[in-house]
C-alpha cells in the first residue's frame, strides 16, 4: 500500500500523527517506513501505451515537427482527433494520417478530422483549391 493509502487506515482505526490530533499525516506513514527501510512500489506516473496510436510527443518525434505547433493545431481545431478523459491526445498511427498531417503542415489542407468513426466517413477536409 502507498503511504497515503496507510495513513487513512490508520486515521480510521483512531491513530493520529505526533502534531496533529485528528488523523496521520502520510509523511508520518513515509518517516516511519524509510526508518525501517522499506520500499514502495511507485505510482505509475507515465500514460500506458496504446495499441496502434501516437502520443503528441510520439507524433511530433515521428514527422520531425514541433510538439508546440501539434497543440497549437489542436487548440485552433485544425486537428480532430480522439481525446481520452485524461486530457491526452492520440492520433492513429497509420500513413493516411501521418500524410494527412504532413499536408496540414505543409498548407495543402486546412483541417484534418483523425477521429476514426469520422474518418472513415468523411475523409479528410481539404482546404479548397486556389488555381
Amino acid at each position: 500500500m502507498h503511504d497515503d493509502e496507510i495513513a487513512r487506515i490508520l486515521t480510521q482505526e483512531g491513530h493520529h500523527s505526533p502534531w496533529e490530533a485528528d488523523k496521520v499525516l502520510p509523511i508520518t506513514v513515509q518517516r516511519i517506513r524509510l526508518k525501517r527501510r522499506l520500499k514502495v512500489q511507485h505510482r505509475q506516473t507515465r500514460w500506458p501505451a496504446v495499441a496502434d496510436h501516437l502520443t503528441v510527443t510520439q507524433l511530433a518525434t515521428r514527422l520531425g515537427i514541433p510538439t508546440k505547433w501539434i497543440y497549437v493545431q489542436l487548440k485552433r481545431g485544425s486537428v480532430l482527433t480522439l481525446r481520452e478523459p485524461s486530457g491526452r491526445f492520440l492520433f492513429p498511427d497509420n500513413a493516411t494520417s501521418l500524410q494527412a498531417i504532413r499536408s496540414l503542415r505543409h498548407h495543402r489542407v486546412a483541417k484534418i478530422d483523425l477521429r476514426e468513426d469520422h474518418h472513415e466517413k468523411y475523409g479528410h477536409q481539404q482546404r479548397p483549391s486556389s488555381r
